[in-house]
């Protein structure tokens, strides 16, 4: 099923010829199940951990707005060594099934 939808997706992305618009099958793309789709909210290059409005450098950074649209959040480290924060709102027991896979998958690799 899941290769159903991203052949959808890949023939209308080839609809897309030459930077003109085509016609698009919407029926294709109105197939694709939204629950499996996600959003990205912040960006590492907004470099939040740096702001400083007169009181000093924040000492954590979230991004509240994820809890209502499901989107994960991203940020800048505040130690500034280039690392990544990766924010996620799951309900109790999906948190603790995403830690498991999560450990799981750091040991593998």
């Amino acid at each position: 099923m899941e290769y159903t939808r991203a052949k959808a997706i890949c023939e209308a992305i080839e609809g897309l010829k030459d930077g003109a618009v085509q016609e698009v099958q919407l029926s294709k793309m109105l197939s694709i199940d939204v629950s499996r789709l996600f959003t990205i909210g912040g960006s590492p290059r907004f470099e939040l951990y740096k702001t400083d409005f007169g009181w000093g450098r924040p000492r954590k950074v979230e991004m509240t707005s994820i809890d209502k649209s499901g989107a994960f959040s991203l940020s800048d480290c505040r130690d500034g060594n280039g690392g990544l924060e990766i924010g996620i709102v799951l309900k109790k027991h999906e948190t603790e099934d995403f830690a498991s896979l999560f450990a799981s998958g750091l040991q593998v690799h």
